[in-house]
């Protein structure tokens, strides 16, 4: 094969041009669908993307004691790492509310939210 100059690709150009693929990939699915969002997936896709049980009820009982947060407490949606026991890195959304049912952990009268209409 002498006299061919040029005509072997290496090795490096091969990982080189699948790289820059990949990289091309993940600017665009970036722009299109948003960085936050991109980031929640590809965080979700490695085990994350949740709370643990102990944060969750951290944070629940921060919302309960703070009036202008019963909103937040009653009807926003919340991923909590472990909850059903069986994976820990399965994540489950709930609300506040329906972990307190679950967990039974948080510190809020369970007429909290009586009058908050979720929509």
């Amino acid at each position: 094969m002498k006299g061919k100059k040029g005509a072997e690709t290496t090795i490096g150009t091969i990982v080189t041009i699948i790289l820059a693929v990949i990289v091309l990939v993940f600017v665009i699915a970036g722009f299109s669908m948003g960085w936050s969002n991109l980031m929640g997936k590809i965080s979700t896709f490695f085990g994350g993307g949740g709370d643990s049980i102990d944060t969750a009820i951290f944070n629940c009982n921060t919302k309960c004691t703070v009036t202008q947060q019963a909103y937040s407490y009653c009807c926003d949606k919340i991923n909590v790492k472990g909850l059903d026991g069986s994976d820990l890195k399965k994540s489950v959304e709930t609300t506040c509310q329906e972990l307190k049912t679950t967990v039974g952990r948080i510190d809020c009268a369970d007429n909290f939210c009586d009058g908050i209409i979720c929509q």
